[in-house]
């Protein structure tokens, strides 16, 4: 990869928020104007949404169906979307299926925003314990290494080889610092494939593993949901919702299909799969015997949303403590080795 390419990479590119264009658009909508008038109108919005919205104008003008216009940019409207839009647009209730999607997007958010919110503070409290460390290493390590080079003493195991690394500190300490500044502007260009690696090793384990997929099927119900209330059919809500699955899980959903068509049941077929919870299951269960799965879908996923929240809340109360006790047990530890020689050498007078 060439310089400018990296640096390229590496700059702030502007995104397009869907969210804020869906409330502007319907605004526009309810205050009369008609859908290419109201893209006309966002078109001056700034150069983001004009390369976004430029395309989706002329399609428009060509005679296209808003859906089919947005098609065209499914990089930036998930099919969810466009399957929302296009079912409300045959009806003429577009507004209306807006509303609805940016219910669906309010309620994903709420979860994204609580585990952000939640790791602020652990987030703060290692950076700030990184540059305290950071401060040891490159500065008071090597001045103590001076220090104690003049004095004849006698130093512990572990004294001793802490003020012999900060001779070697000292000595390199200008490569050092390089390579320090290398390894985070490493880490901070990869940082979504080390995100993704240690989020596929964190849910290793069962309890996260348990949350993760809890995560997943509450978008997946909320989306089956919000495709049946606009009037689609299950399996073809299915086929519409099914990346929002991981891969394992996706590749599930056309073996459900093919039980729907022979009659199984959906909360059975869920269950076989293991695209479910119990709790999931009964209300499912419940739902299909009452002629209301929709809202029954709807009904798992904010149960489930009140468990995550419980569960981002209990892991913040002890993730909080404990990193505070392991960053300032090593930073005390470090401090501890570097004035013990002096301790006993005043004891000794």
């Amino acid at each position: 990869m060439r310089n400018q390419d990296i640096f390229k990479s590496l700059s702030y590119k502007p995104n397009f928020n869907l969210t804020v264009f869906l409330y502007e658009f319907k605004t526009l909508l309810e205050s009369g104007l008609s859908i290419v008038e109201a893209v006309d109108v966002l078109l001056e919005r700034g150069q983001i949404y004009t390369d976004v919205l430029q395309p989706i104008y002329n399609h428009l003008r060509a005679g296209k169906t808003l859906s089919q216009s947005m098609a065209y940019q499914s990089a930036y409207f998930p099919e969810l979307c466009i399957a929302i839009i296009k079912s409300n647009e045959k009806t003429g209730s577009l507004v209306i299926g807006i509303e609805r999607y940016l219910a669906y997007t309010e309620n994903i958010d709420k979860i994204k925003t609580k585990l952000i919110n939640s790791s602020i503070y652990p987030l703060t409290v290692l950076v700030i314990g990184i540059i305290i460390f950071l401060f040891l290493l490159l500065y008071l390590i090597p001045k103590f290494s001076l220090i104690y080079s003049d004095l004849d003493l006698k130093l512990p195991f572990f004294s001793n080889l802490l003020i012999q690394s900060g001779y070697y500190i000292a000595q390199y300490q200008a490569y050092i610092i390089g390579l320090i500044i290398f390894l985070f502007a490493t880490a901070f260009y990869y940082r979504k494939n080390i995100i993704q690696m240690s989020l596929t090793n964190l849910i290793k384990s069962k309890v996260f593993s348990y949350y993760y997929n809890i995560v997943i099927f509450t978008r997946f119900y909320r989306g089956l949901s919000l495709m049946l209330e606009g009037g689609y059919p299950l399996i073809y809500a299915l086929q519409n919702c099914k990346d929002i699955l991981d891969q394992n899980q996706k590749n599930k959903i056309q073996f459900i299909e093919q039980g729907l068509k022979q009659g199984e049941k959906l909360s059975d077929l869920l269950e076989k799969y293991q695209l479910t919870t119990p709790i999931a299951n009964r209300l499912i269960r419940s739902g299909e015997s009452n002629g209301n799965i929709s809202r029954m879908l709807e009904k798992t996923a904010d149960f489930h949303d009140a468990e995550i929240s419980r569960f981002i809340e209990k892991l913040s109360k002890v993730i909080e403590p404990l990193l505070m006790i392991v960053i300032g047990s090593g930073i005390g530890f470090i401090v501890i080795l570097l004035y013990l020689p002096i301790f006993d050498m005043v004891g000794s007078l």
